[in-house]
Formats: C-alpha cells, structure tokens, sequence
C-alpha cells in the first residue's frame, strides 16, 4: 500500500521531530533507527498532518480561516477557487471541481479545514508528478540534471501549462544568482 505523499527530505526530518517532541520517540543507541513503537508514532504525526510541516500547516490553516468568510468553517468551490489564486497557483473551476470530488465524501461540495488540508495534499501531489516527470525527462545517465539543464527544466516548468502550480516564491529558483545547490534535495 502506498502512503500518497511525496515528501522531502526536510518534511521527514520534521515528522520525526514532531514525534519527538510527543515523546513518541525512543532512545536507540543510534539516533537514525526506529524501533516498532517508535515508527507508529512517526507514521501517526505523517497521517495526522497529511505530510505537511508545520509551517505548511500554519499557511494552510491561516489561509483557510482567511477565505472562511463567514465563519461557516467550510468553503465552497469559488471561494475554494479564490483561495488558491491568492495562494499563488492557477486553477480553473474545472480543476477545483475535480479535486474536490476526490475528497467531498458527502458530496456537499465544500471542505471542512480537515478536507482542505487533505484537498492541499492532492493539489501537492499533482506537482510533484509534473516536477517528476520533468525530472526524468531531462536527467543524465547519472540519475541526475547539472546547473544549466536544472535551469532550462525549471523554465519549462514556469512556462508549461501544467507549471502554473509552481508558487511565486518559486521563481527565485529562475534567479540566476540563486545557488542551486541550496534547493530541496527530493528523494
């Protein structure tokens, strides 16, 4: 089974730590190693937080309360649709509209905070397949993409229909400046 998250290296360094932080987390003679125990708890803060960290999750929950108009704590589609514009993605109602179905178990066609952090998940996922596939399409035989093809792929993604997910503060990455070596390492 698979779990539906791609997550990087630094969400998993901080599930553990927020397992830690529970006292959820055993003493092993080498701090890299789980215990039976101590993985369930890891895998209970991943389920519990849908992967996200917890700066992801405090942006998420701001940005819902934010659109949360009426303090109904649910949002509709449009106000769905708004909300992901001011985050910074291009979506059409089609899309939205599609997403949510994968998630509005009783069809209201709306979300509680808890479907909209599960609805972010989805909305994650798509990009990390777009990012995916870009990746394996431009790696060397190495498994891996120098500076210049790193550059060229990212513009194609800015550029690409499919792209328009990338946030805004994504775009540092185009900044020639910007050292590539500081960016997420994904596994």
């Amino acid at each position: 089974a698979k779990l539906g998250f791609t997550l990087t290296d630094a969400a998993i360094d901080a599930m553990i730590e927020k397992a830690k932080e529970r006292g959820e987390w055993h003493d092993l003679a080498n701090d890299h190693e789980l215990d039976y125990d101590a993985f369930v708890h890891f895998m209970r803060v991943l389920h519990e937080r849908d992967g996200f960290t917890d700066a992801e999750m405090e942006e998420i929950t701001a940005t819902f309360v934010k659109f949360d108009e009426d303090g109904s704590k649910d949002m509709d589609v449009i106000e769905l649709n708004d909300m992901l514009h001011h985050m910074g993605f291009t979506t059409h109602i089609d899309e939205v509209l599609v997403l949510l179905s994968r998630i509005d178990y009783n069809s209201s066609r709306s979300l509680s905070l808890r479907d909209f952090v599960r609805f972010m998940r989805l909305h994650r996922e798509g990009q990390m397949r777009t990012v995916k596939d870009k990746f394996n399409q431009r790696k060397g035989r190495e498994g891996v993409m120098d500076e210049g093809t790193t550059r060229s792929a990212l513009t194609e993604l800015a550029a690409g229909e499919t792209a328009n997910l990338m946030h805004p503060e994504h775009s540092k990455l185009l900044d020639r400046d910007f050292p590539l070596n500081e960016a997420i390492k994904m596994r």
